[in-house]
Parts: structure tokens; C-alpha cells; sequence
């Protein structure tokens, strides 16, 4: 079985059609944990009625609002199972995609190569996959998290073993309340690597006008300190000098918005 971790901020609009994806499952070994991280909409009672309905396990938590980093790191030490799939509020799975996760998982177990988790791509909910559509000759490929991000230029639908999220929980600053995740994913697959599905999408994705995606501006702005750990990490392990100058670009960005601050 695996956790499915969903953090969520004033998400209940998006969040039945999560819930209506994860009923819908071909395969119901999951359980899924919500960290309710603050949030002041109908949030609590539509969960309630969630776990009323008993159509599958769900266990609700509620903190005040830290942000997502530190939803995540609430979380994941709460998951019963060895993976965690972290799943966003606004986002869905296709039907098969635990029945798909599970079966990749025992498929890699049966292999001597070390691994950290598994990873499928993301599409968008008209289907279309994100980022690189070309067929890829090899259907598995054991890659680090930046390796991935360059290969498929797009964000991608990673299930992590537990015990490699909780030996990198996320950094939390004072009066910010977002890291890149891209930063914790280095951390874990530095010690092994993602076994990755190349050519399979089972994560549906929506870029909201509050989100990041349509946001980063401001959130550079908000989350400077965060943002730049990041920077200079990724620097260091960014290859092309194109990459390398933009990370450098971002950091100083972000030193001077925290001297703004």
C-alpha cells in the first residue's frame, strides 16, 4: 500500500475532484492524508463528509498555516506506508495510476539497482503529457531529480520512499512559507536514484491563477530566503554555463529581495 499526501490551502473548490479521482481507483491499496494547512473555506466539512461517505481511507489533519514545505513536512512522518505519493489539492490521478504505481514499485524491487522512489510524467487534464512529448526508446530510466527536470522539462509525479522524505524534511524560515521542491528531491535522489516510467502519465495537472506557475514573480519576492538556498544548490549542479547564469541571476535576485524585506 501507499500514502497518498495532499497538502491544502483554501483548496476545497479543486479538492472533490481529487477525491472523486482517488474513488475511482482500480486498485484501492492507498491511503490518503490531507494536511489541512490553515485554511478558512469549507475545507474541514467537505472533508468530514469525505470520511462519512467510507469509500476509501482518509485521515484528515489540521495545522496553521506554514506553507507547504512545512504541510509536507507534518505529513510525512503521519503516513502509514513505506511510499509516499505527494498529490496537490488542485490536481487529480487517472483511474489505474495507484494500480500503475504499485506495480512499478514491485517491478523495481525485483531489480538489484538502489532506488529512492518512483516517477511517472504529468499530463494535463485534457491529456496532453507535459513537457517533452516524444516517445522515449527505454521505458525506464533511473535518473536524479535534476537529471529529470532537464530530460522532460516538466514537472513530474514523483512517489518517494518514506524513509528518504523524512531524512530530508524541508527547511523553514522565518516569515516565509515556500522552498522548491526540487531542492528536497536533489537531497533524496543524491542517495538513489528515481526509477522513472518515461512514456506514462498518470498525474493530472491544472496551473490555477493563484498557483506558482502563474505567480513565481511574486513568490520570489515573498519566499526570497528559500528561494535562494535553492538557487545555489541548483547551481552547483546545473551543467551548461546557461543554466549556471541563471541560477546566479536568481540568487542575487533573491539577496537583494531579502534586504528589501
Amino acid at each position: 500500500m501507499i500514502s497518498i499526501l495532499t497538502p491544502s490551502y483554501n483548496r476545497h473548490y479543486t479538492l472533490k475532484r481529487l477525491y472523486d479521482s482517488l474513488c475511482a481507483q482500480s486498485c484501492m491499496c492507498f491511503e490518503w492524508v490531507i494536511v489541512d494547512d490553515g485554511s478558512i473555506d469549507n475545507t474541514r466539512s467537505m472533508v468530514d463528509g469525505f470520511i462519512n461517505d467510507n469509500k476509501i481511507q482518509v485521515r484528515y489533519i489540521y495545522q496553521e498555516n506554514t506553507g507547504k514545505p512545512g504541510a509536507l513536512n507534518k505529513g510525512v512522518p503521519l503516513c502509514q506506508f513505506d511510499y509516499v505519493f505527494i498529490v496537490d489539492s488542485d490536481d487529480a490521478l487517472i483511474d489505474d495510476a495507484v494500480a500503475l504505481l504499485i506495480t512499478a514499485i514491485d517491478e523495481a524491487n525485483k531489480t538489484p539497482v538502489p532506488f529512492s522512489g518512483i516517477g511517472f510524467r504529468r499530463a494535463t487534464f485534457d491529456g496532453s503529457t507535459l513537457g517533452v512529448s516524444k516517445a522515449f526508446k527505454d521505458s525506464t530510466r533511473y535518473l536524479n531529480a535534476t537529471e529529470a527536470a532537464a530530460l522532460f522539462k516538466a514537472d513530474l509525479a514523483y512517489c518517494f520512499k518514506k524513509e528518504g522524505l523524512l531524512r530530508h524534511p524541508f527547511p523553514i524560515y522565518n516569515n516565509e512559507r515556500f522552498v522548491p521542491e526540487l531542492f528536497i528531491w536533489n537531497k533524496i535522489t543524491d542517495e538513489a536514484k528515481i526509477r522513472f516510467e518515461t512514456n506514462k502519465a498518470i498525474y493530472l495537472s491544472e496551473f490555477l491563477e493563484d498557483g506558482l506557475t502563474k505567480n513565481f514573480k511574486k513568490q520570489l519576492r515573498k519566499h526570497p530566503r528559500g528561494f535562494r538556498v535553492y538557487y545555489a544548490d541548483q547551481f552547483q549542479r546545473e551543467k551548461s554555463i546557461v543554466k549556471k547564469i541563471k541560477m546566479l541571476i536568481r540568487y542575487f535576485q533573491c539577496m537583494v529581495y531579502e534586504k528589501m524585506k
